[in-house]
């Protein structure tokens, strides 16, 4: 059985807001599938900024992260 070595964590933002409750059903399946690799950060949006917006993913993602 093959499993991922890594994950892209992108997230959606709208008025400079995370979409937070699907941010995280999408790191939620990787907790459900026992992912232990690292997540790779990727922000793509005009507002916040992107070392904001960075911030606000790690955030999130630091609960993953064994």
């Amino acid at each position: 059985v093959q499993q991922a070595e890594s994950c892209h964590a992108k997230a959606s933002f709208a008025g400079g807001q995370i979409q937070h409750k699907d941010y995280q059903t999408c790191l939620d399946l990787t907790k459900g599938v026992n992912f232990q690799g690292p997540y790779t950060l990727i922000f793509d949006s005009p507002e916040p900024n992107e070392w904001q917006g960075l911030d606000i993913e790690k955030d999130i993602v630091q609960a993953y992260v064994s």
